[in-house]
């Protein structure tokens, strides 16, 4: 049984670390990344437009530089207007379905310090009209821009809905809802929060939109699962297997002990060996059998006892007592008679049931009532 042991001990951590490996690859595939920068390789068609508070008065402006691959603006805010803003819009040419999306990212960078707004434009059938953009619901999160480029995350599930736009738009100040499955648009913001008065640079790259595929999760958790039921399966079989032969070892083993009647037929050096031996293949069911019991009944000390089994059996008196009532306990089993497991344990002359299954379990490697079954089926 060590042996086997041993084999699926190392099976069983290979199999457990080729099922973390299915579960990286399953985490790491779920991970969906769609590009919408740089264009080309965008799956939603779109066009980049400017904005900026000229159509309420101000005088920002906003001027595209580079190409496609990012947006990249030139841009002033200027303080005509009480809230001054300038800023890009990446805009779809049809309403797309972004609700399947977590989180958008992108690397930003500016000349100067700066804070701008990530805005997701959606259309709201109660106020939206095709001809007027700023009729759109949007929803926005605050970002840092910097000298340095710099990554973020941004997640679509946790936009604010400004309180002043739902004010503007006679809208209850509760009503924060915004809908991803309208999307008209994407855009960046600078406004007055930023540099005023003076022409300022702000690069987007990278933008990408994120979701999660949980089919890769579903898929690892079903070949998992499949998996490990046939590896249990077979090992339990292999275990099966196992055991029967471990069983059929043992009680070959075990025979010169079953068959204690011949010990004491065999030559030995001395008589105190025979009759020891004798004694103790007669008496094994007594239960008052013990180490006292035998110094009693042939006047040997307790060491004496001791050293003549170890010196022919390598046993100590008590390991020699409990083999032989093991063996012929296994016997009794083994040749199916018409009795329970309790009284064959008391018929060899065991006083304990409990003490009787760990003494066997430890000696054949399984428990009666398996040796039993096993018994049945040789």
């Amino acid at each position: 049984m060590l042996n086997f042991y041993k084999q699926i001990t190392a099976y069983f951590f290979v199999k457990l670390l080729l099922s973390f490996a299915v579960i990286f690859l399953a985490y790491h595939f779920m991970e969906v990344s769609i590009p919408l920068l740089p264009k080309e390789k965008s799956p939603y068609a779109w066009s980049l437009r400017a904005f900026s508070d000229q159509l309420l008065g101000g005088k920002s402006t906003v001027t595209f530089l580079g190409d496609s691959r990012s947006i990249y603006y030139r841009y002033q805010v200027n303080t005509a207007v009480k809230f001054p803003f300038a800023g890009a819009r990446l805009t779809f040419e049809k309403l797309e379905d972004l609700s399947r999306y977590t989180a958008v990212s992108f690397t930003s960078q500016c000349d100067k310090y700066n804070v701008m707004t990530f805005h997701i434009h959606s259309f709201d059938a109660h106020i939206t009209k095709d001809d007027d953009f700023y009729s759109y619901r949007f929803a926005e999160k605050d970002f840092t821009c910097e000298a340095t480029k710099n990554q973020h995350i941004i997640d679509l599930k946790y936009l604010n809905v400004p309180v002043w736009w739902l004010k503007q738009n006679n809208i209850p100040v509760s009503d924060t809802h915004y809908r991803l499955d309208k999307t008209r648009a994407l855009s960046f913001d600078n406004d007055h929060r930023g540099p005023l008065g003076i022409p300022l640079h702000t690069h987007i790259e990278n933008l990408t939109l994120h979701y999660q595929d949980w089919r890769y999760i579903w898929l690892a958790i079903g070949l998992l699962t499949v998996t490990w039921l046939i590896f249990l399966i077979y090992w339990l079989k292999r275990y099966s297997r196992c055991l029967v032969s471990t069983v059929k070892m043992n009680i070959a083993e075990n025979k010169p002990f079953i068959a204690y009647q011949q010990l004491s037929l065999e030559p030995h050096r001395d008589r105190e060996k025979t009759e020891l031996l004798r004694f103790m293949g007669l008496e094994f069911t007594n239960p008052e059998m013990s180490l006292e019991y035998t110094v009693k009944n042939l006047g040997l000390n307790r060491t004496k006892i001791n050293n003549l089994l170890k010196e022919e059996l390598g046993l100590t008196f008590t390991a020699y007592l409990n083999k032989l009532r093991l063996a012929e306990a296994s016997k009794l089993i083994s040749n199916r008679e018409n009795r329970n497991i309790s009284e064959i344990a008391f018929s060899v002359g065991f006083n304990n049931i409990s003490y009787f299954n760990r003494l066997f379990k430890n000696e054949f490697g399984c428990t009666p009532k398996k040796f039993e079954s096993i018994s049945k089926d040789r």
